[in-house]
């Protein structure tokens, strides 16, 4: 009996270890492409990368599908109004991106075809 309390005493203990586990997946920007590992390999990343400034506003949002940048993307001055706005296909520019200055006023405003700059 007292072998089958220790026994079981020890699986509760490895139990609650186990689920303790505050293992973060790792980043690797590898070519163009963001990969992420929770274990021991790397798939490409899907879903949003936010940078923050070191006093804690946020400075760049990004959305990744399959470890490249898609969609919308956001970047902030570090008193909190917009400095940039664009979209990403496929890892390049597109459409109109915006600059602002720090009174959010458009200080220009640029058109991209996939990286590219249209006149």
């Amino acid at each position: 009996m007292r072998r089958k309390m220790s026994f079981a005493f020890f699986i509760a203990i490895a139990i609650v270890v186990a689920s303790c586990s505050t293992t973060k997946p790792n980043f690797v920007l590898n070519q163009n492409a963001l990969l992420y590992s929770d274990s021991t390999y790397y798939v490409p990343y899907v879903g949003k990368s936010i940078e923050y400034y070191p006093t804690g506003e946020k400075k760049e949002e990004y959305t990744y599908l399959n470890g490249k940048r898609e969609g919308a993307f956001t970047g902030w001055y570090q008193s909190g109004k917009k400095s940039i706005e664009g979209s990403f296909i496929n890892n390049k520019k597109n459409g109109i991106w915006i600059w602002y200055d720090e009174n959010g006023n458009i200080r220009s405003k640029m058109q991209y075809d996939k990286g590219v700059i249209k006149k």
